[in-house]
């Protein structure tokens, strides 16, 4: 790295070390203030945090911060996740301080939560994965400044999951990815993490065939994958997963679940209740979704041998 790079690497670090203090009292205040308080804070309290945050260098904990003045009285357990998120972010704050003592991959998810991303050269650099990989689902997420398309890929030789990531700030438009359903031959570069999810793809993608099944599992094994994953990335916002044999049913206070043949439910997210219950007539069925802890928001399900998109853009 030239020297005039690594200056202004150490100077970025140093501001965001600069912005990590400052959030740590900050935090500090709130959480000696309590969560009544905190439901009842101003919301320019925490855009003011986040406006520091951003002239930090550090627009990871900037968002962090968005999120936690969002949480008030949106759900009923808001009191349990503002907590989770609190302690959350200050292990996150205490993580970067020590952060010479993580392991490298650690080190990277790190540098990536506070806002210090890999750049795609040293992505690409690394060498690609050869798969045929089945396009199960995708997420546009809406939001002030950018919208954000999430599109998951589960991988048929290697049984891996891959999501690819794309922005659009304005009025741009999202690069168009492989539709989903489709099934496509490609080479793909992952970034560096303790739980490797995000990819490029490194070359075209061929469209060979199209998803007729998911790779589907109990409630239980989701449930291990994401205690697995979680132990190594304490920070995972969420773990994808397929689901098999599962019964749309509605729960109490409005809300949507979805059981397997054992019994185990997990409560749905989002609205596409209705829509499940009428795909599936109360039969059970496939799901393809996204699993954050509390709640299972499925984005695509199988009808028949085709894959049926669920409604996919929502709020950021």
């Amino acid at each position: 790295m030239p020297l005039d790079q690594e200056t202004r690497a150490r100077r970025r670090e140093a501001r965001i070390s600069a912005g990590v203090d400052d959030l740590q009292r900050w935090l500090a205040d709130v959480a000696r203030a309590g969560l009544a308080e905190a439901a009842a804070r101003p919301w320019s309290s925490y855009e003011q945090m986040s406006a520091r945050l951003v002239d930090a260098q550090a627009p990871g904990l900037a968002r962090f911060v968005r999120g936690l003045g969002g949480l008030p009285h949106t759900a009923p357990d808001w009191p349990e996740r503002m907590l989770i998120d609190i302690g959350q972010l200050s292990l996150l704050l205490d993580a970067w301080r020590r952060l010479d003592a993580l392991e490298p991959d650690l080190q990277a998810e790190v540098r990536g939560l506070v806002g210090i991303n890999e750049s795609r050269e040293a992505v690409l650099s690394r060498p690609p994965i050869h798969d045929v990989w089945d396009v199960v689902g995708r997420r546009i997420l809406d939001g002030e400044r950018m919208r954000v398309q999430r599109t998951w890929l589960w991988g048929q030789r290697t049984q891996r999951w891959a999501l690819l990531l794309d922005f659009a700030v304005g009025g741009q438009s999202i690069q168009p990815r492989v539709a989903p359903g489709t099934s496509v031959e490609a080479d793909l570069c992952f970034y560096s993490g303790a739980v490797r999810l995000r990819a490029i793809p490194n070359d075209a993608q061929v469209c060979i065939g199209t998803v007729t099944r998911l790779p589907a599992e109990p409630v239980s094994g989701l449930l291990t994958s994401y205690a697995q994953a979680l132990a190594r990335n304490p920070w995972l916002e969420r773990m994808p997963g397929a689901l098999g044999n599962m019964v749309i049913q509605r729960g109490p206070h409005e809300s949507w679940w979805a059981r397997d043949e054992h019994d185990a439910g997990l409560r749905l997210a989002g609205a596409a209740g209705w829509h499940l219950l009428a795909l599936s007539g109360g039969a059970p069925l496939d799901l393809f979704g996204e699993w954050d802890g509390f709640s299972f928001r499925p984005l695509s399900t199988l009808v028949g041998e085709r894959l049926v998109l669920l409604p996919e853009v929502t709020a950021a």
